[in-house]
């Protein structure tokens, strides 16, 4: 009986995920369903490249989905941004010129410092995202 363990590895012929199996001899094996194909890695050396392998795709694995956090964070800022750019550009119509409302100049100006502070978080992320690169 086959035990399942935490790997995955994409199959080399259609590209889908196959889970890794140990067969009764605690020897790692895929089988890919879609197509039908079976891999089996024997040997010392096989083992150890596919253990290699598998850390590797791992760590990419983990480093695409920092890359994601990090780019659903930007676009939540430059929401943000495109929000408060909104804001403020109805504010200026609804001030008017003649006889400005102060309490409206004030909500602008707040939100102009807001828009200054998200630009620089904004710039903040992307420092550190090429310092990590």
């Amino acid at each position: 009986m086959a035990l399942l363990i935490a790997s995955k590895l994409p199959c080399v012929l259609c590209g889908e995920q196959q889970q890794q199996r140990l067969d009764k001899n605690h020897k790692p094996y895929f089988v890919c369903y879609a197509c039908g194909t079976q891999y089996f890695v024997r040997g010392k050396a096989g083992r150890a490249k596919l253990e290699t392998l598998l850390h590797n795709l791992q760590k990419h694995e983990l480093a695409a989905k920092a890359s994601a956090q990090t780019f659903y964070q930007m676009q939540g800022i430059l929401n943000e941004i495109r929000e408060v750019k909104a804001e403020i550009k109805r504010l200026n119509a609804e001030i008017g010129i003649f006889v400005p409302d102060k309490e409206l100049m004030q909500a602008r100006d707040a939100l102009k410092k807001r828009l200054k502070h998200l630009l620089r978080e904004l710039e903040a992320i992307a420092q550190e995202r090429g310092e990590e690169e």
